[in-house]
Formats: structure tokens, sequence, C-alpha cells
């Protein structure tokens, strides 16, 4: 579950605090790949606030939950939802982003 401490920014405190709520009610029992989307959905909202190791966190999950899920379904689900494909392509602009503000802070 998601740790909640004083880095969340002030403007997003309610919408972290419905994501927490959102895990956390979140039917497990539900299939594989739309409990893998659903996690996949929430670590967009936490990279959107900035939170990277929230949505990194989520990202696992949604692995976990569903193996094989970036290899299979997601290309489907974005198929059947051009609102999902927006959100991931967003979502990998944001992550490719971040890892070339990293690479360039290593090289120097």
């Amino acid at each position: 579950m998601s740790k909640m401490y004083g880095d969340v920014p002030e403007g997003n405190k309610k919408l972290a605090e419905q994501l927490v709520k959102a895990e956390v009610e979140l039917d497990t029992t539900l299939s594989a790949p739309y409990v893998a989307q659903t996690y996949f959905c929430l670590a967009h909202d936490w990279y959107e606030m900035g939170m990277e190791e929230e949505g990194h966190r989520l990202l696992q999950k949604a692995e976990a939950a569903c193996p094989g899920y970036f290899r299979n379904h997601l290309k489907n689900h974005c198929k059947e939802n051009p609102n999902l494909l927006i959100l991931t392509d967003r979502l990998f602009t944001m992550l490719a982003w971040t890892l070339l503000d990293g690479l360039k802070n290593k090289t120097g």
C-alpha cells in the first residue's frame, strides 16, 4: 500500500487520497488483465503528480497481477479504448523523460 508522507504536493493531496483508496478497494479477484489495467491507470496518475516511486510501484503491481500485461494485454486494451491509448502515450512519454533525466544526471 502507498506510503503517504509529506511529499505529496499540496494541490494533489485529495487526488492522492483517492488513489490510495482506489488501490485498497480494488477487487483483485476480478480478471487479471482488468486488475493490471487498473494498477496501470493508477500509476499514470501518480506519475502525473510527479510521484515516480508510487507510479513505479503500481507498474510493478500491474505486472505481478497479470504477468506479460505490458507485452500482451495492454495493446489490445488500447485498441478497445482510445482514452487508454492517450493515457498510455502520456505515461510512456513521462517514463522516457524520467529515463533521459536519469541518464543525463549519471553522465554529467
